[in-house]
């Protein structure tokens, strides 16, 4: 498969440090991805997706889309409780999305205030 990686962000993986993001990039090229930074996805279609970067229009045709549009935290349960008359510790991706390590650590310190 020939891949388009397309992201609105201006640099490939910026939460990473600089060693680690020169050999990803460098991957990237080794495997033939294009990678197409700046752009906002405007329309998803069965053959094609529509995005613009600096207000040009841009099409890019496929025959599969993989999507990973970010991640926010899912507070549902959190506000559903909120009138409720106990202890509520907000733990991991319902605080905010990070790694599981974190997500972890934060529970066990939740169980030890139990």
């Amino acid at each position: 498969k020939q891949v388009t990686l397309v992201d609105q962000i201006s640099e490939v993986v910026p939460e990473v440090g600089d060693f680690t993001r020169w050999v990803i990039q460098s991957k990237l090229v080794e495997d033939g991805i294009e990678v197409q930074l700046n752009h906002c996805i405007d329309c998803i279609l069965s053959d094609s997706l529509t995005c613009t970067c600096d207000g040009n229009e841009t099409r890019i045709e496929g025959d599969a889309f993989v999507l990973a549009l970010g991640m926010t935290p899912n507070t549902d349960v959190l506000d559903a409780l909120a009138d409720v008359d106990v202890e509520v510790i907000a733990v991991g991706d319902a605080v905010k999305p990070r790694k599981v390590l974190q997500a972890i650590h934060e529970g066990f310190h939740a169980g030890r205030r139990i």
